[in-house]
């Protein structure tokens, strides 16, 4: 019934308005945005304009492409198709133009603009961007499927290289995983799936993308990021899996790779996910070195609650507005405006 109600060729519902910034692929700039501002007002730097545009401009890509590859996917498996994917349907072309733009300007930004410190770290958040376009699509083209497991290894492998074991145990390992790179690529049945949840490494990605281009110009460099960058992994990565959650029936076919499809029952952990952030805030303020943690941690944390409440409320609001509010709920930092 959801597929009927919500497929490709069926009359777009009328959009509410608080839909429109997650029609026009606003929401997560704004995130990246509030957060990337917070870290650096809670450490006392004021960061180049340039940087939030770039930063916003970037996310805003990334988004934008994955909509635009996913309503081809959608059409051709005549899949359930959400509002987003409407809106992108309708007026790909607009969001093509502006794709292209945006790039280009973000380009020209991080080629002219950034630092060329920073501008190796926005290249390296590149590279496990486009590991995480591979692992949206790895469950929907089986030659994706494979070049990402091939990718891991090496990375493994390289990893392995790099490390102070023996020769012996160097070349049993890069043999295994050989082996293991081949039973999966060769198997007929694939589940269940051997990748990475892609709602981690969102999370991941975000995170880093939140923390390191402020980090950059704080006098502590990057000393002491990791607990924040944490925090905000888990939070990030619960909006992710909350959003996967609540759209699991319309995405049965679309996504694949969403974990609610992988795992049914990740649903019963959500909530014990969402509240076991709430302490894990605590700790690692506690851990934190670095100014301003009763801000940052504090914001985590009453985000990591509003998440919560959403997965108990998610049943008592509309589809729609519920993946509206987990977004919502990420912009807690906006509450400690008033700090100095």
């Amino acid at each position: 019934m959801v597929r009927a109600l919500a497929s490709s060729s069926s009359s777009s519902p009328p959009r509410p308005w608080y839909l429109w910034p997650n029609l026009l692929g606003l929401d997560a700039p704004l995130v990246a945005v509030v957060w990337c501002w917070f870290y650096a007002h809670v450490q006392g730097v004021d960061l180049p304009r340039a940087i939030y545009l770039v930063l916003a401009g970037a996310v805003w890509s990334i988004y934008a492409a994955d909509r635009l590859l996913d309503i081809r996917y959608l059409r051709n498996q005549g899949a359930a198709f959400t509002e987003r994917h409407h809106f992108v349907r309708k007026h790909w072309l607009a969001f093509f133009a502006a794709l292209t733009t945006v790039t280009g300007l973000g380009l020209y930004g991080a080629g002219w603009v950034i630092p060329q410190g920073l501008l190796f770290i926005g290249l390296a958040i590149l590279v496990a961007s486009v590991f995480y376009f591979l692992l949206v699509w790895s469950p929907r083209n089986h030659r994706v499927a494979s070049g990402l497991r091939i990718v891991l290894a090496g990375f493994l492998g390289y990893a392995c290289w790099l490390s102070s074991m023996s020769s012996f145990l160097k070349i049993l390992y890069g043999l295994l995983l050989l082996a293991l790179v081949y039973l999966s690529i060769t198997r007929t049945h694939d589940r269940p799936r051997i990748e990475p949840p892609k709602e981690l490494i969102a999370g991941l990605i975000f995170a880093l993308g939140c923390i390191l281009p402020a980090a950059f110009f704080t006098p502590a460099e990057f000393n002491g990021i990791g607990t924040r960058i944490l925090a905000l992994w888990a939070i990030f990565s619960l909006n992710c899996l909350s959003i996967s959650w609540t759209e699991r029936q319309i995405d049965r076919e679309g996504d694949p790779a969403a974990l609610p499809q992988r795992l049914p029952w990740i649903g019963k952990l959500l909530p014990f996910l969402c509240a076991a952030t709430i302490p894990l805030a605590g700790v690692l303020f506690h851990l934190d070195i670095l100014r301003g943690g009763s801000a940052f941690f504090g914001a985590v944390g009453v985000s990591a609650t509003g998440l919560l409440a959403l997965v108990f409320c998610g049943s008592l609001v509309p589809r729609t507005l519920g993946r509206v509010l987990a977004d919502v709920v990420l912009l807690t930092p906006l509450l400690f405006l008033w700090l100095p």
